[in-house]
């Protein structure tokens, strides 16, 4: 099991990750350890209500957003460049 990055209410209200922080390799990576995404943000929410938030955040900055499973089917997304990547392993709702 791997251990959760903080809690950043200030960003998205959810656990969340910026480049350059501790977790930030881990939180980045797929499943498919070849694959290199460098989104600008990761978030890890716990519930619905988590999502919205994140979702919301991105929605005033002006970033993308895209989801990113866990698992085999984990790969590589589009380029990640001003967006918001919802890892959706921790959700529980």
């Amino acid at each position: 099991m791997t251990s959760r990055p903080p809690r950043s209410p200030a960003r998205t209200d959810c656990d969340s990750v910026l480049p350059g922080e501790d977790g930030w390799d881990e939180a980045r990576r797929p499943w498919n350890l070849a694959a290199d995404q460098h989104p600008a943000l990761v978030a890890h929410p716990q519930t619905a209500e988590d999502v919205i938030a994140a979702v919301d955040f991105a929605r005033r900055r002006g970033l993308r957003v895209a989801a990113q499973a866990t698992g085999h089917a984990a790969t590589e997304l589009d380029p990640l460049e001003d967006t918001l990547l919802v890892r959706t392993g921790n959700l529980h709702e």
